[in-house]
């Protein structure tokens, strides 16, 4: 496995739109993250002030935590997102996720969260996810 180079910290931001208002920020064990959602934002969370050290897969029956240091690289288009780790294939599917795309390559994206069944049916304008799944990359260990 090649070395990857370690990116410097930076306060560049993102060209996608940020929550900015206290109504869009949630703290979660003492850590500030964006959860947005709604008009032209994301359903996803991310934190560009502090290093994220993993990503968080929320699915109907299991959770993932999975270490950005096993992060490999990220392939997509604005209908499917696959963000390969050493051990673990995780596939996004929905519309809109280029800036999904972008939150990967800058690895800030805190937690991805399967949506409910009810969000299948509802129209809503933006990014949106439609399914998150797991997939655990042949031969990296015992069977789920």
């Amino acid at each position: 496995m090649g070395m990857r180079s370690q990116r410097p910290q930076s306060s560049r931001r993102s060209s996608t739109r940020l929550a900015t208002s206290e109504g869009d920020r949630h703290s979660s064990l003492n850590e500030d993250t964006v959860l947005a959602s709604g008009d032209n934002e994301k359903p996803w969370a991310v934190d560009r002030d502090r290093r994220s050290y993993g990503l968080q897969v929320v699915l109907p029956k299991r959770t993932y935590v999975l270490p950005w240091t096993q992060f490999l690289y990220a392939e997509g288009a604005p209908d499917s997102v696959r963000a390969v780790f050493s051990m673990h294939d995780v596939v996004v599917t929905g519309c809109g996720l280029e800036a999904l795309l972008a939150d990967f390559a800058e690895q800030v994206v805190t937690v991805l969260h399967h949506p409910p069944r009810a969000e299948h049916f509802a129209p809503a304008p933006g990014p949106r996810i439609l399914a998150v799944e797991v997939h655990r990359i042949e031969g990296s260990g015992p069977r789920d």
